[in-house]
């Protein structure tokens, strides 16, 4: 079962444009000094390939996976051309979590809307400001020259006792 969060957009939404964004927003959560490289691909039957296109647009638009470069996590990307719906359902790490959350940070910020976290995993309130779910993610004086990953073993979310950092 995935973990997923959502959140309002205005179409289209270029994930060209977005990513710098989203990596600013991951580094900021994790403390880090450097700012992640992402990049993103569709997924077509199973299937990672070059993206076509990298707008988000309606439900036409290609299911996109987001990366960062060097490390397996990955994020997915879908929309019905209201909401951009976040998935984490791959390896399911503390990384994934960040990613994911620093993506729906992004958007939410881009176009004012909450983020929906309807399985309450990132805490009891099923829709949380972006500004509530950075402040509660955020690892306080962070690791500095940490990578990601060494980073983002500090989060506690996930695999962490409940009520722990949670929103």
């Amino acid at each position: 079962m995935s973990i997923d969060l959502s959140t309002r957009i205005k179409p289209p939404v270029r994930l060209q444009e977005l990513l710098p964004h989203v990596a600013k927003v991951l580094r900021d959560i994790l403390g880090v000094q450097i700012t992640p490289v992402l990049f993103f691909e569709e997924l077509d039957g199973g299937k990672r390939l070059p993206a076509v296109t990298d707008e988000l647009r309606d439900r036409s638009t290609p299911f996109f996976l987001v990366s960062l470069r060097g490390e397996p996590e990955t994020v997915g990307l879908m929309t019905d051309g209201e909401y951009l719906t976040i998935t984490m359902a791959a390896q399911r790490t503390k990384l994934e979590y960040a990613l994911g959350a620093a993506i729906a940070i992004a958007v939410s910020r881009k176009f004012g809307g909450k983020i929906e976290d309807d399985r309450g995993f990132f805490g009891p309130q099923g829709e949380v400001s972006n500004d509530d779910m950075f402040e509660c993610l955020r690892i306080r004086n962070g690791p500095g020259s940490a990578t990601v990953r060494e980073a983002s073993d500090a989060l506690l979310v996930g695999i962490d006792p409940p009520g722990k950092g949670q929103l």
